[in-house]
């Protein structure tokens, strides 16, 4: 989840409503700090039943490992947490790259995600650029797309070895990620890594 603008303080309703519906509720929140940053906040709702046990572990005490793999970034854009899946760890981390701010982009992906990504990571990215802007953009415009960061991107993901599942399935057909309205509607990016 990305932009759920919450904080801290909702943490607790959140956690309680997610457990109600048999899930769990991993977040990283905007910071304290800054109460007009919007658009920040990730997070990573868990089925119960996805959660695998250790042997000997009981559901709670694997739920309890998850929440405590739990790591984030200061400003709420990564969280991350460390799931077993058949018997192997990974890491899945949800992120949400900046979006009006083009010049912070590039550092985002190799300093502030890099960290939170292995070579056994699932990786959910609203990047806010793309891989090909040739096959990933659809937009009306005379004016460049903006894709800073994505070459950071892509090292960081070929660094882990790691593969865009969109990509690997479509081949060259496009599979338009970033869909941009200039008639000034709020814009949907999504880029699958």
């Amino acid at each position: 989840m990305q932009e759920h603008n919450g904080d801290r303080d909702t943490q607790p309703k959140w956690e309680r409503q997610a457990a109600r519906r048999q899930f769990l509720w991993i977040a990283a929140y905007k910071p304290r700090s800054n109460a007009q940053l919007k658009g920040t906040g990730t997070g990573i709702l868990i089925p119960y039943d996805a959660i695998e046990q250790k042997k000997g572990e009981s559901p709670e005490e694997a739920r309890d490992r998850v929440r405590k793999s739990a790591s984030s970034d200061r400003a709420g854009r990564v969280c991350s947490v460390r799931l077993l899946l058949g018997g192997t760890y990974i890491r899945v981390t949800s992120a949400y790259a900046p979006a009006k701010m083009h010049a912070q982009r590039p550092r985002f992906f190799s300093s502030t995600l890099a960290p939170h990504v292995t070579h056994r990571t699932l990786l959910m990215v609203d990047a806010n650029c793309v891989p090909d802007v040739s096959r990933d953009v659809k937009r009306n415009a005379v004016t460049p797309y903006e894709n800073a960061g994505a070459q950071e991107l892509m090292d960081m993901v070929l660094g882990k070895d790691l593969l865009d599942a969109a990509r690997e399935t479509l081949g060259d057909v496009p599979h338009f990620t970033s869909h941009h309205n200039t008639t000034r509607i709020p814009t949907l990016t999504t880029t699958p890594i």
